[in-house]
């Protein structure tokens, strides 16, 4: 950068200072205090650089995923296991919720993320879209979701380790009748970060390769057609990073400006601005916006004000986010009509899969004690106007995470007149009985009860009252 035009001839030698003594001790200390001493600046010789080679990015026909297929990048395997559509749900504390628009459905994304890559990446349901045909994208409600029509949680907000996978849903709203495109997700990894310790030493998140060569202050600059420009605000000073982008990934990597931040030691970013900058005290332009293919590298500036004492603390790279498109196969959004589960399907729901083995009736209960010599049965009886029915089932935690009591009183049997039955309470002589027990994610227990009903009856279902968690599981003892 030249000096600032006086009178049309005369340079300003007031101005630019490169803060090298603050710069050695920032690399002692790991920050830098902003401070313009009132210096003539040096002369800066200009760096020898060799050209990048140009190169023709090389383009490959769109791949796209269906619906259980895993599509894999170099960063995530991503699996849509399903897109399913609801007219309501029930929040975590029973509440039962309707998309706000009268024609609206709640659409149910069930994904798993893969970390295939050597670097974390950030997981958020925010990252997965639902399009239609036209390109639009489906809305998200604000919705607690627990157990009940989906026994997995949100996607959860988590970095997420190399190697390490998590699934989750995504919850959207759409217009019944809508044809849906494609589901999206877009990859982003946490920004590279450097303390001013690492100035000259390269990280990677596995896309790009970054090198920070300095940091430095100034209270004032001349653009290329020999301009001053002072920070807006009075007490403000320029802080210029001048750094090196590598692409690493096999791929076109788009870099720029604007995903380069520079923090305080409160980590409050700084802002970033856009003067003409170059020649004195940079040879360098600034970093520009551009697709850099595979194995290529550019160096550049990016220019910050800040105020004057503030404590520069890091600077920090984060790489553009990219996006997987998983095929939706032209899925119209329909809520199917509903359907209870019969004998021997599962019904789920509030964290459990039921599935009801058998339900019949029997005249009496006995069970043998003693040996050969001396045998007592004992025998159990429905009281006059009542019959006995046994049922056989098996409850399974599908929780992802929390364990789940299961208590056999919430077991009920339910007649075509809405009358509910409880357990017998104290039976001695049924073999296998389902008790009260705890259930570790995906533990199942398996058991029989009984039941004593008024004769004639007819009975619709059986149900497990889930409580606060949503609506009861329920399986249809009819057709």
């Amino acid at each position: 950068m030249k000096g600032a035009n006086k009178s049309g001839a005369e340079v300003i030698k007031k101005s630019v200072v490169v803060l090298a003594v603050l710069l050695v001790v920032a690399m002692a200390t790991g920050c830098a205090e902003i401070s313009i001493p009132d210096v003539t600046p040096e002369p800066v010789s200009t760096p020898t650089t060799t050209p990048a080679p140009t190169t023709t990015p090389t383009t490959t026909p769109e791949e796209i995923a269906k619906i259980g297929e895993e599509f894999s990048n170099e960063q995530v395997a991503i699996t849509v296991h399903s897109v399913d559509f609801y007219d309501q749900i029930t929040g975590g504390l029973g509440g039962t919720y309707k998309p706000r628009q009268e024609e609206d459905v709640f659409a149910i994304v069930d994904v798993s993320i893969r970390n295939v890559g050597e670097h974390a990446v950030e997981v958020e349901q925010r990252y997965v879209g639902l399009l239609d045909k036209q390109g639009n994208s489906c809305s998200r409600p604000m919705v607690i979701i627990l157990g009940w029509p989906y026994e997995l949680k949100k996607l959860a907000s988590k970095e997420l380790p190399s190697g390490e996978e998590m699934r989750g849903m995504a919850v959207f709203t759409a217009k019944e009748g809508t044809i849906l495109d494609k589901v999206s997700y877009t990859v982003a990894r946490p920004p590279i970060e450097f303390s001013l310790e690492e100035l000259g030493e390269e990280e990677t998140d596995g896309q790009a390769a970054v090198t920070i060569h300095s940091v430095n202050f100034y209270d004032q600059i001349t653009d290329g057609e020999r301009n001053t420009h002072n920070p807006f605000r009075e007490g403000d000073v320029f802080a210029v990073v001048d750094l090196s982008i590598r692409n690493v990934c096999d791929f076109d990597l788009k870099i720029g400006a604007r995903y380069v931040g520079l923090l305080d030691n409160q980590n409050n970013p700084c802002s970033r601005t856009v003067p003409m900058f170059r020649g004195w005290p940079y040879e360098i332009k600034e970093l520009a916006t551009e697709e850099l293919a595979s194995d290529e590298e550019t160096r550049g500036i990016v220019i910050f004000t800040a105020k004057e004492d503030v404590i520069v603390d890091s600077v920090s790279y984060t790489t553009p986010k990219s996006t997987i498109d998983i095929s939706a196969e032209n899925l119209e959004v329909s809520v199917p009509p509903y359907r209870m589960p019969r004998i021997g399907e599962v019904a789920r729901g509030g964290g459990i899969e039921m599935r009801v083995s058998s339900v019949g009736s029997i005249e009496k209960l006995e069970k043998e004690y003693g040996d050969e010599e001396f045998k007592l049965i004992w025998t159990e009886t429905a009281k006059e106007g009542y019959e006995l029915v046994v049922v056989d089932l098996s409850i399974k935690n599908v929780f992802i995470e929390p364990d789940i009591t299961i208590n056999p009183l919430y077991v009920l049997l339910i007649d075509t007149e809405s009358n509910a039955y409880g357990k017998v309470v104290l039976t001695i002589a049924l073999e296998g009985e389902l008790g009260l027990t705890d259930l570790s994610s995906g533990e199942k227990t398996t058991g029989r009860l009984l039941f004593s009903v008024p004769t004639g009856v007819t009975l619709d279902r059986v149900m497990y009252k889930i409580g606060a968690l949503g609506p009861p599981v329920q399986v249809s003892l009819r057709g």
